[in-house]
């Protein structure tokens, strides 16, 4: 007798295997992350290209060892690479007139937000914006 593929097939599907997706708790994360003050985010970023998820999720695990504090010049439009391994970055913005500091903790947050909420098929690229006008990036880039 042969195995019930439709229940198989439903469950691959539902776990994203089927589709080469990794679930959030295969790359180590919380199902459904949520930084403080979270605005919105977007997955598909004109013109930036994919990075690989296994090396983002390098990335966010390097940022939580952060002691220190994230700091990033005054904006609009301002943008410094905070990780990047095998051409997978992470880019903190600032989109405010007055420079800011904070915790790396929330980057790593807000990395995480996109790994969940943007990857596909072990790849992710994606924007994450906070009320107080700063975000997170997470692309390919040459490093």
């Amino acid at each position: 007798m042969l195995p019930n593929f439709t229940y198989l097939a439903s469950v691959l599907a539902f776990s994203g295997l089927a589709y080469g997706v990794p679930s959030p708790t295969q790359v180590g994360i919380s199902a459904d992350p949520t930084p403080d003050d979270f605005k919105d985010y977007a997955c598909d970023s004109p013109g930036a290209k994919w990075a690989e998820i296994s090396n983002i999720k390098k990335g966010a695990e390097y940022l939580y060892t952060r002691s220190d504090k994230a700091r990033i010049s005054k904006g609009p439009d301002h943008c410094d690479r905070v990780s990047c391994s095998w051409n997978s970055a992470i880019f903190l913005c600032n989109e405010d007139t007055v420079a800011k500091v904070l915790e790396w903790k929330q980057l790593g947050d807000a990395t995480e937000l996109l790994l969940v909420k943007c990857g596909d098929n072990g790849v992710v690229k994606g924007q994450v914006n906070f009320n107080d006008k700063w975000n997170i990036v997470v692309k390919n880039d040459v490093c």
